[in-house]
């Protein structure tokens, strides 16, 4: 797992998003293709809003999948700012090894 910044962008869900909310990215590998309402542009893809629990070092946390992380693989995942210090407890931003199951 990573982390990444979310300055008020709109995610691959089509929603803003800020570095306080508890959401990850999905590896692009797992994300599929990016899908949309033809009628409305809402995003469609089956992950937009899954929560899932994140695991490292004997800590967890529920997060919302709400954006897609191009650079990621596999299961890999990039972690908001809130996300990444309420599981770590960690300032550094850096590679770590975690887990993540559908919640």
């Amino acid at each position: 797992m990573t982390i990444y910044d979310n300055n008020g962008g709109f995610g691959a869900c089509g929603t803003e998003l800020h570095d306080t909310d508890m959401i990850v990215a999905l590896a692009k590998d797992t994300w599929g293709a990016s899908t949309y309402n033809p009628a409305t542009g809402a995003a469609t893809n089956p992950w937009c809003g899954q929560r899932i629990k994140v695991e490292y070092n004997g800590n967890h946390i529920f997060a919302k999948i709400m954006d897609m992380c191009p650079g990621c693989k596999g299961a890999d995942i990039d972690l908001s700012l809130a996300a990444w210090k309420e599981l770590t407890k960690l300032d550094e931003k850096t590679r770590l090894k975690a887990s993540w199951t559908p919640a």
